[in-house]
Parts: C-alpha cells; sequence; structure tokens
C-alpha cells in the first residue's frame, strides 16, 4: 500500500515587477528542486506571462509538496487569478516595497483578492518585497499604505506581513515556514 503524500497549493499574486517569479525560484533553490540556478540568474528571471506552476518538495515540512502557482501581475492577467481561488491552500501577496507610486494599486489588487469569498479562510502571507533596496519602506510603511492596517480589521483568516529579499533571500524561508504552518493539506 503506497503513502499519498500531502500536498498544498500556494497561489503568488501582486503587482507586475514586485518579484513574485524570482520569489517563486527563491522557495524552488530553498527546496532543491530549482534548475541549477547560476551566479546572477536569480538577478534575470524573465517575468511571468499568464501563469507558471511549479512542483517542488517542501523546504519546510517533510513529505509536503507544494504546487507553486506564479500569477502574472499585469493588469490584463489578474482575472484570472480568480480562476486558482479554490483549489489553494494559501496566499502569497507580494508587494514592491521600493515602488512608492504604486502603494495604492497593489492596495486595491490586495482588496480584491481578501474580499474574494472562495479566498475567505485562506491565510495570507503579504510579502514586502525587495528590502534589501535602500530607498524600500519599512514594514509599517508598506501596511499602511497598501492598507493592511485596515483590512487586518476584518480579515477572517491567518495573515501575515513578512519584509523579504527575493534576491537575497532573506525573510523568504521565514514567510514560508509560516505559511506551511497555517495551510490544511490535501
Amino acid at each position: 500500500m503506497r503513502l499519498k503524500k500531502a500536498k498544498a497549493t500556494l497561489l503568488v499574486v501582486g503587482l507586475d515587477n514586485s518579484g513574485k517569479t524570482t520569489l517563486a525560484k527563491t522557495i524552488q533553490g530553498f527546496s532543491g528542486d530549482a534548475e541549477q540556478l547560476q551566479e546572477g540568474d536569480i538577478l534575470n528571471v524573465q517575468p511571468t506571462i499568464g501563469f507558471k506552476v511549479e512542483k517542488v518538495d517542501s523546504p519546510f515540512s517533510k513529505g509536503l509538496k507544494l504546487n507553486i502557482v506564479d500569477m502574472s501581475g499585469q493588469q490584463c492577467y489578474r482575472e484570472l487569478w480568480q480562476t486558482y481561488y479554490e483549489d489553494v491552500q494559501g496566499i502569497l501577496f507580494v508587494v514592491d516595497a521600493a515602488d512608492h507610486r504604486r502603494f495604492s494599486e497593489a492596495r486595491e489588487a490586495l482588496l480584491g483578492v481578501v474580499k474574494h469569498s472562495e479566498l475567505e479562510k485562506k491565510p495570507l502571507l503579504l510579502f514586502s518585497n525587495k528590502m534589501d533596496l535602500r530607498h524600500a519602506g519599512t514594514g509599517a510603511q508598506v501596511a499602511k499604505e497598501v492598507g493592511l492596517n485596515d483590512l487586518a480589521n476584518h480579515l477572517q483568516r491567518a495573515w501575515r506581513l513578512q519584509g523579504c529579499s527575493a534576491i537575497t533571500g532573506e525573510g523568504v524561508d521565514d514567510g514560508i515556514k509560516w505559511l506551511i504552518s497555517q495551510v490544511k493539506t490535501c
């Protein structure tokens, strides 16, 4: 008799150029499932058009398979996000902490995600990415600008704001460990 491995699907969304694909590659690298990344490859990741699904062994939970659904953040693709809402166990929303001019746009996209009924109880990890850049906003600034403080009163789910750098990997493992601890596997 073969035991079925637990699996969880994580949906990676956010505005274009926020670092979603780089983040997905970084998570793959933690798991050892990424194609052999050469020095500098992480800096040359091509943006996802449409979506991409990566299957990896969880680096933080033995026996757990992760499906990482990396969705394009361009305006014309955001309607596709909801195609995956029913089948995900956790949401990663990525904000570019260094792109202050797009915080209000990120707020609107985040609001659309958290208000969707199919995601009502699913844990949300908000990655404040690019914290390694000198002009990146602090976690408190990002939370305020994307309206997380206001949303927190209405969220009926586990959530966390995690500063990170998808390039260096700093903060990514802490966020993913938290999210994995919150998801219900199938």
